[in-house]
């Protein structure tokens, strides 16, 4: 929930000590210099969160900025962020976030939460097709 993400947190930062020697070990050694760390950790996240890297960031970000709110709904419903992995977290921050939320900027909302950044992902591939014939049909 910190401001600023710095990756190295996240890994080797999540992993026990011992674990952390021996990943930063590999990178002084260079066994790892090919390594992208920042890709590794966004996969990470992605893994982790069960949705893609940026949805996970936004929806932390998101529940970080309405704390007051979703923090206050999460604990008054009983939420413990350390008995939940962090996709269960993330389902229920999400879903808090949708019941507080003015439903008329609920569209505007779940479009900014999926729109992948720039160079992620591929356009033509991630917009479904039809055509017209198909779309006439549905009347």
């Amino acid at each position: 929930m910190n401001t600023e993400l710095d990756l190295l947190d996240l890994f080797p930062g999540a992993l026990e000590s011992e674990d952390q020697d021996h990943v930063f070990d590999m990178i002084l050694n260079g066994s790892l210099a090919e390594v992208d760390f920042g890709e590794l950790v966004l996969n990470i996240i992605a893994e982790v969160s069960g949705r893609p890297w940026w949805v996970a960031l936004r929806l932390v970000n998101g529940a970080r900025n309405g704390w007051s709110v979703v923090g206050a709904d999460m604990l008054l419903r009983g939420v413990d962020a350390t008995r939940l992995s962090f996709s269960g977290w993330l389902d229920v921050a999400l879903l808090t976030m949708i019941k507080n939320i003015d439903q008329k900027k609920l569209t505007m909302f779940n479009l900014e939460l999926e729109q992948p950044p720039p160079g992620e992902g591929s356009d033509a591939e991630s917009e479904p097709t039809m055509t017209a014939s198909a779309f006439m049909s549905m009347g």
